[in-house]
């Protein structure tokens, strides 16, 4: 039986934060930290950044801690030397990690993403980032309180202009086990969209999926 997940995408308004830069980001990960390990004692970060438009992947994956975050964010007291030669893409946080993934071949029970990319079409109300807070619903029923708790704090911090939750199962198809980021969520919110062409890379199964529209608005 495929795993079900409920997943929630957050839509940040283009005046929020980046919320990749290290001033920035740690003031998300304490929040995020208690439900990550829950999951799973050793969560893993995956990375995709780009340099001269050409987009490269972390070659290992980064342990959840304070250090490992410091790698990656921008402008943190390790990486305040590089500047603009590189630029964030996306962060996905797996737990288990991605790396047990592929050899179990089984869902992770949670997996947040942090997504840089503008993919609205009105310029005026572009956003910026995206924020996916992707979790299997029985993890979600044995620490409930956790869970609201947590999505709570995150969407006072960021302020999304719009949320969405997904309810679909899980169907990473086995071609794509090298992918090591989410794409297709964003493409929810693309209205020339066409499903019939596109490769089978979904990560959740959307056909019959069911979609809840729960905040809209800049706040």
């Amino acid at each position: 039986m495929k795993s079900q997940f409920r997943t929630l995408l957050m839509i940040l308004p283009s005046e929020a934060p980046p919320y990749y830069e290290w001033n920035n980001w740690k003031q998300v990960f304490p929040v995020l930290t208690e439900l990550v390990l829950t999951a799973d004692k050793k969560p893993a970060m995956e990375l995709i950044q780009s340099s001269n438009n050409k987009a490269f992947k972390n070659p290992r994956s980064l342990l959840w801690n304070e250090k490992n975050m410091e790698k990656w964010t921008h402008g943190s007291p390790l990486t305040s030397c590089i500047g603009n030669q590189i630029d964030f893409f996306a962060m996905d946080i797996w737990a288990p990690s991605y790396t047990k993934f592929l050899e179990s071949k089984k869902a992770p029970l949670l997996l947040i993403q942090l997504c840089k990319r503008s993919f609205l079409r009105d310029s005026t109300a572009n956003s910026r980032q995206l924020f996916m807070i992707a979790a299997q619903k029985k993890f979600i029923e044995q620490h409930e309180t956790l869970y609201k708790s947590t999505v709570s704090q995150i969407m006072s911090l960021m302020r999304p202009c719009v949320s969405v939750v997904v309810d679909s199962p899980w169907v990473y198809k086995k071609t794509e086990f090298n992918r090591r980021t989410l794409e297709n969520p964003l493409q929810f919110f693309r209205s020339d969209w066409d499903y019939s062409p596109k490769t089978a890379r979904e990560i959740f199964d959307l056909d019959g999926a069911q979609y809840t529209l729960i905040e809209f608005g800049t706040q």
